[in-house]
């Protein structure tokens, strides 16, 4: 198609550029100095400066356009899909026979510490995720909190503090990996558990987190809109996340075949290419009711001898690592009479403070996890 005069570039004497026309069906992903055009052999592709204006949001714009024509240069650093080397197979997977997860095909342990993205302003993502890796940490945890990403029905909302891509590519370019807890329950001390409240206007009766047909027709919008959008994000798709979590303790509310319309939900529009897990209380009845066919089965431990459970080869993660702050009237309640509320503050003695200090216990993590690391070289 011809160019515009403002999209014609400059002469490149470059070896092996090219002139690309990005169909409007094509799927790809922008990052900082990147493109990868998903289903084409020649996926990657550095997207030199001077075009770097364009973004997926004005790839999105331009479905009606017969296509996109920029230059295009093979790319022989690294951009959102090469890390371990261009081209090269992503996977992350659950070794049951052996005990272990396996990433890239090799035995793989992760060390996590939890942090929310809506608690901490946008403009301290890096930071925060900096100072976790300087911990020892290879992997950070997060809840998606539904409420405020839909305010109202079919409104929604990823900007500022609550822009998800923007904090999955900052966990992404500090190389840590991500485990995210979807919910659509997801607890964390916020106002409703993080499910909206304009749930309960539609249908003051619904039942929810059970398979009441009102709550599912509702999760089944959210995630229709939600699981696109992480879904560039997946490891496996050249992205941080590892592992996703479906609902949140469940076996605390009942047992019920909601979860396992999670489960199909998320492998359709996921694809399969993401462990699923669930997370409970380990107690039998918990366990019980929260597990779910086909899923991996997590359970949360109180626990001491930090230095013991990495070194047997446990797989750990700290909530949290970064409390932050519930601000406004987010915070919710804890069950118990008389009412109980949860403050603004979620400093939650963790290693680094509300405002982002390290604390004693930050160095005392670090220095063991150091311990580990050097005693299995």
């Amino acid at each position: 198609m011809p160019l515009r005069k403002r999209e014609r570039p400059r002469k490149d004497n470059s070896a092996g550029s090219s002139l690309r026309t990005i169909p409007k069906n094509q799927r790809v992903i922008v990052t900082n100095d990147c493109i990868r055009l998903h289903g084409a052999s020649d996926t990657l592709f550095y997207l030199r400066s001077r075009e770097r204006s364009h973004s997926s949001d004005a790839f999105q714009r331009k479905k009606e356009d017969p296509g996109t024509t920029i230059l295009l240069v093979p790319h022989r650093g690294r951009c959102l899909g090469t890390r371990g080397g261009a081209f090269s197979e992503r996977s992350f997977t659950v070794d049951y026979e052996n005990n272990c997860f396996r990433k890239d095909g090799q035995p793989f342990r992760y060390v996590s510490g939890s942090i929310h993205y809506f608690r901490v302003p946008s403009q301290l993502w890096h930071d925060r995720i900096y100072k976790m890796k300087m911990a020892g940490l290879n992997a950070i945890q997060t809840y998606v909190e539904w409420n405020h990403h839909e305010p109202e029905a079919g409104v929604y909302n990823f900007n500022g503090d609550y822009d998800l891509p923007s904090f999955l590519k900052a966990a992404y370019d500090l190389d840590m990996l991500v485990i995210l807890r979807t919910g659509p329950f997801i607890d964390a001390e916020r106002d409703m558990g993080g499910l909206p409240y304009w749930l309960l206007r539609v249908d003051p009766k619904m039942k929810m987190r059970f398979y009441d047909p009102n709550f599912i027709k509702y999760i089944d919008k959210w995630y229709n809109v939600l699981l696109p959008i992480i879904e560039p994000f997946l490891y496996n798709n050249g992205g941080p996340i590892i592992s996703i979590q479906i609902e949140n303790e469940y076996g605390y509310c009942g047992c019920d075949q909601y979860k396992a319309h999670l489960r199909d939900l998320f492998n359709t529009l996921l694809k399969k290419k993401v462990v699923l897990f669930t997370t409970d209380q380990p107690f039998p009845n918990s366990l019980a009711c929260g597990k779910t066919y086909d899923v991996l089965a997590t359970t949360d431990y109180g626990a001491e001898g930090l230095y013991n459970f990495i070194s047997n080869r446990w797989f750990i993660y700290s909530y949290m690592f970064h409390g932050g702050t519930s601000f406004g009237f987010t915070a919710g309640s804890n069950l118990g009479s008389p009412f109980q509320a949860c403050p603004t503050s979620y400093d939650y003695d963790a290693p680094l403070t509300e405002a982002g200090d390290p604390t004693p216990k930050y160095y005392a993590i670090r220095e063991t996890i150091g311990k580990v690391i050097l005693s299995n070289l």
